[in-house]
């Protein structure tokens, strides 16, 4: 069972989204919209929003370790939606 979902967005849509499903997991928003971050903090089930510049998963990854979101061993979801770019979706393992 994963830890963590994590939504990458930059407009929050694909955030709430997942957080209307209602999901048990806790839900961490990455964004680099300040104005994003301050809605989606109002939004059900979102626990936690960081600013980052940065969509690589690699540093993403680091973030989330730096700031004791994750430790090794903890499974994470990644989530991204782009409109000018692919979509993903992704299980990651903390190493």
């Amino acid at each position: 069972e994963a830890k963590l979902i994590v939504a990458i967005t930059e407009s929050g849509f694909t955030a709430n989204n997942i957080a209307r499903q209602r999901t048990f997991t806790e839900i961490l928003v990455i964004t680099a919209n300040p104005l994003v971050k301050r809605q989606l903090q109002l939004s059900w089930g979102i626990q936690d929003v960081l600013i980052s510049k940065s969509t690589e998963l690699e540093q993403i990854k680091q973030l989330l370790i730096k700031n004791k979101k994750v430790q090794k061993g903890d499974k994470i979801i990644f989530v991204k939606s782009n409109p000018d770019q692919n979509n993903f979706i992704s299980l990651q393992t903390i190493l």
